[in-house]
């Protein structure tokens, strides 16, 4: 067993993926606002599935290598809520009714709320079932307070909602406000909302998820690299302008090495808001 830090990290990411193979590849980035060091260890997919069969796909992880964030996308909506809030478009106690009329059944919780998983959020029915983009958005732009939560709990839906908040405060699309605030300004070269043809090969890919769907074993195959993961996103960028604010923001190790940076060095957010960020206010009180 090392005992070096940087071996003993590289020993056990190793062990996750080449002894346990637990998972077919990851990425590691740590350091400080000066200094750092990144590696990678793995393959970008587990298998491809060709003529019906699968085949071990052995294409080699990398430092850029492209990943679907997944609810890592949060991040960046966080930030985007944050720098609207500097320019005094946004409050936190703003309720969302003054900054967007189209979510009325919800007009009196406030950007706070939604930001830190406090409004229990629920739609009238799944949105990732639904038949197109177009009506699970209504679905979204319907959606309504449950049961005041009883224990800290996690949800996609402050964050879908939050994207549209983002557009009406800035009168931007959202992945414009993300490219012109944050991409752009850093120089993340290879953070994308559509990952571009020619990078889909460099792109990793959490394909072929199992499921049990009615009692019977599901595969997806639809899929393939450049995909949006999450279904709900998946569904509405079908047919309207990505990423979701939950998810569907995809981007190498190395440039969220650039924005942790970013953030650090006050390149997108003063150091005041930085720090107010980092002061946990998720989910509500538990019980005695």
């Amino acid at each position: 067993m090392p005992t070096d830090p940087r071996q003993l990290l590289e020993y056990g990411v190793s062990h996750l993926v080449d002894e346990r193979k637990i998972i077919s590849g990851i990425a590691v980035s740590y350091g400080d606002l000066t200094r750092g060091e990144a590696f990678s260890r793995g393959n970008l997919r587990e298998v491809r599935l060709e003529n019906g069969a699968f085949l071990p796909d052995e294409a080699q992880l990398a430092n850029d290598s492209i990943f679907d964030l997944a609810s890592v996308s949060k991040l960046f909506t966080c930030i985007a809520v944050f720098q609207l809030i500097e320019r005094g478009k946004l409050r936190l106690d703003q309720p969302l009714g003054s900054v967007d009329k189209r979510f009325s059944k919800i007009r009196d919780v406030s950007i706070e709320d939604l930001l830190c998983f406090r409004a229990n959020l629920q739609t009238t029915a799944r949105m990732d079932a639904a038949r197109t983009a177009e009506e699970a958005e209504a679905l979204l732009f319907d959606i309504r307070l449950g049961p005041p939560p009883v224990r800290k709990y996690y949800t996609d839906m402050g964050s879908m909602v939050l994207k549209y908040a983002v557009e009406s405060a800035s009168d931007m699309l959202f992945w414009d406000f993300l490219r012109e605030n944050v991409v752009l300004p850093l120089g993340m070269a290879r953070t994308f909302e559509s990952v571009p043809d020619s990078l889909l090969s460099q792109t990793v890919d959490c394909n072929y998820e199992r499921r049990i769907v009615n009692g019977a074993f599901w595969l997806d195959t639809a899929c393939p690299p450049g995909t949006v993961h999450d279904p709900k996103a998946r569904l509405l960028n079908t047919a309207l302008p990505a990423p979701c604010g939950h998810a569907g923001v995809f981007a190498s190790l190395n440039d969220m090495t650039i924005l942790a940076r970013g953030l650090l060095g006050g390149g997108l957010l003063s150091r005041k808001t930085l720090l107010e960020i980092g002061v946990n206010r998720t989910g509500g009180k538990l019980p005695d």
